[in-house]
């Protein structure tokens, strides 16, 4: 009797034993557990004895024990945040093969807050949890990977109605266009909205009621002249903000009656819901003239060559060029003209800014394409039509004056030319045969013209 308890005892005491050391149930990889919930929830995980399986992240301690997750991801940006940042390592791994180590990318390694903005959506990543130096027997990690906004794109930027407001969020949302001068740690996601300016309005004044994103943001108002799948262009010179998180954002110098494009961003880190961004219309002086684009642009008529033509005009009203050559003067109030060279193929301008104390022009072909900046007297083609764009680079705007002259310049033309013997040096006849060596002396004269 005494023998049979002994057995069960020590059966007993083996079970217990065992249940104690044995390892959690995503100690390999080939167990990884799935994350389900990624919206940030914190969840408790077993970390009592586990053992090194397969690899570690290029952080983490190579031969460190580790447990394994697995993930779908929703979007292209995941924080992971160990409560109480102890010393675990975290790593995320992309394995074409499942546990295999041939064609797996490390997409980050880590420690908690660790934050990743290279994912893809609808790929699945593993997660190492590494030990490095860390003595507990559990954690709790929350993982945020939320799905992209709607408007993630400028293809599908969010409508805001004349004076209207709308609420978004660049919480997920992929990282877009770099906002000039703003450093790129700035901006890691942007979001779009979308606004049809009024027949007067030159600017928007833009208030944000509750605006979630912390830490820095970047935000500029763009125009999408090609579509929204190809680059866009600053709406004006003074359309891109980039700082401290803000809830007021102001942009004038816009084309009235445009389509404009806010995109407003943030850290990954520091994304965020934005409630009730208001759109303000702020109305500007109606345009001098007609001459507002190149599709208008006011025909400079040259009747005759080397004879002066000047016209007078103005840009107050005008919209931007639209284009960054020239540093940036077209970035403000521009006026267009348009002329035929005929059958000359010479151009003088001389440009008196007047209250364009920093005007700048351009010489352009099919509108959209720079002869070149401020030019005084340049080779032209015959029988072609050139535009002229005249602004201001400090965005100054008034009256000015641009005077052309056209000229037919001809290369020298040679009419006639004779080639004449005049001595031997050894006393042969002038019209030869020549002795070896002798010295011959010609003339050679020519007679041309220059036409004009």
């Amino acid at each position: 009797m005494k023998s049979i308890v002994h057995y069960f005892l020590l059966i007993f005491i083996l079970t217990t034993s065992t249940k104690t050391f044995a390892q959690p149930g995503n100690d390999d990889c080939a167990d990884a557990l799935p994350i389900t919930q990624l919206d940030g929830t914190c969840i408790s995980y077993d970390f009592n004895g586990p053992t090194f399986d397969l690899i570690n992240g290029s952080c983490a301690v190579p031969a460190g024990t580790n447990t394994w997750f697995t993930f779908t991801a929703q979007g292209g940006n995941a924080t992971f945040n160990i409560t109480g940042d102890p010393k675990l390592a975290i790593t995320v791994l992309s394995m074409p093969t499942p546990c295999s180590v041939a064609g797996a990318i490390e997409m980050g390694c880590g420690f908690s807050t660790f934050t990743l903005n290279n994912l893809v959506a609808g790929d699945t990543y593993y997660v190492i949890v590494s030990n490095s130096g860390f003595i507990g027997t559990g954690f709790e990690m929350c993982v945020l990977n939320p799905p992209p906004p709607p408007n993630d794109d400028a293809c599908t930027a969010t409508g805001v109605a004349p004076n209207g407001c709308v609420t978004g969020t660049t919480l997920g949302a992929d990282a877009d266009y770099t906002v000039p001068g703003c450093p790129p740690g700035n901006v890691q996601n942007a979001v779009f909205f979308s606004y049809v300016l009024g027949p007067l309005t030159t600017g928007l004044d833009i208030a944000i009621a509750n605006n979630g994103i912390t830490g820095q943001m970047g935000a500029m108002l763009l125009e999408f002249p090609n579509g929204c799948t190809n680059a866009p262009f600053l709406a004006s010179g003074n359309s891109v903000y980039c700082g401290p998180s803000t809830n007021t954002l102001s942009f004038d110098g816009l084309t009235p009656g445009s389509t404009v494009y806010l995109m407003i961003g943030s850290t990954t880190a520091g994304a965020g819901i934005i409630t009730d961004m208001c759109f303000t219309e702020i109305e500007g002086d109606p345009p001098c003239a007609a001459n507002v684009d190149c599709a208008n642009a006011e025909v400079i008529p040259i009747p005759n060559p080397a004879e002066p033509v000047c016209v007078t005009g103005c840009n107050v009203g005008m919209p931007p060029g639209g284009f960054t050559n020239c540093n940036n003067a077209f970035l403000n109030p521009t006026a267009w003209y348009t002329f035929n060279t005929g059958p000359n193929n010479t151009a003088v301008f001389n440009f008196t800014g007047g209250d364009l104390t920093a005007g700048s022009f351009v010489l352009m072909t099919g509108c959209n394409v720079i002869v070149e900046c401020n030019p005084q007297t340049i080779t032209l083609l015959q029988n072609t039509d050139y535009q002229i764009a005249i602004s201001d680079s400090e965005g100054n705007v008034g009256n000015f004056e641009m005077c052309i002259t056209l000229l037919n310049i001809t290369a020298p033309c040679i009419k006639s030319e004779e080639f004449t013997i005049t001595g031997a040096s050894m006393g042969s006849p002038l019209e030869g045969p020549f002795k070896p060596c002798e010295v011959i002396t010609f003339r050679y004269s020519t007679n041309f013209f220059l036409r004009w």
